[in-house]
């Protein structure tokens, strides 16, 4: 088994770099796993160059997952709110809502119940099938109050 070895490990809510340093920050599927989100977007702000960029995603409508320490799911207004700092933000919905209760039903394979994990392989066999009609009807419907999840870009 090939082991990891990160070159830095360290907490988003207390960077040690000097500030304006980066230019890019990625930070994807985290800021949902953090009791303090706000002081780790701070602390990205910090760190981050004049024009530097943030690129982050997180999940809207997801089981939960890596419990205990899974504390929130945000809104695009609660991202907006969280990235007031920055400028030039774009946030992103990840899927629509069509493909998004697909989405759901497809993640029951990762159930531990037999009769949740056939459910979720049907829809998994079914969305290939049915694909060009959930493409026809993702272009419908204009609803963007469900999704999977969000991706969003900031400037500083």
């Amino acid at each position: 088994k090939k082991k990891k070895k990160p070159d830095i490990i360290m907490d988003v809510n207390n960077l040690k770099f000097d500030k304006n340093h980066f230019d890019i920050i990625f930070i994807f599927e985290v800021l949902e796993h953090l009791p303090n989100p706000q002081n780790a977007i701070d602390e990205i702000h910090k760190v981050l160059k004049k024009s530097g960029k943030i690129f982050l995603s997180t999940p809207f409508i997801l089981e939960i997952h890596g419990a205990p320490n899974d504390y929130y799911r945000f809104t695009s207004h609660g991202l907006r709110y969280l990235l007031k700092k920055f400028n030039k933000i774009e946030i992103m919905e990840r899927n629509s809502y069509i493909e998004s209760i697909n989405v759901l039903f497809i993640r029951l394979i990762q159930s531990k119940f037999i009769s949740d994990k056939l459910i979720g392989l049907v829809f998994l066999i079914l969305s290939f099938v049915f694909y060009p009609i959930t493409l026809i009807l993702s272009l419908l419907i204009k609803s963007k109050s469900i999704t999977t999840g969000y991706v969003c870009k900031a400037e500083k």
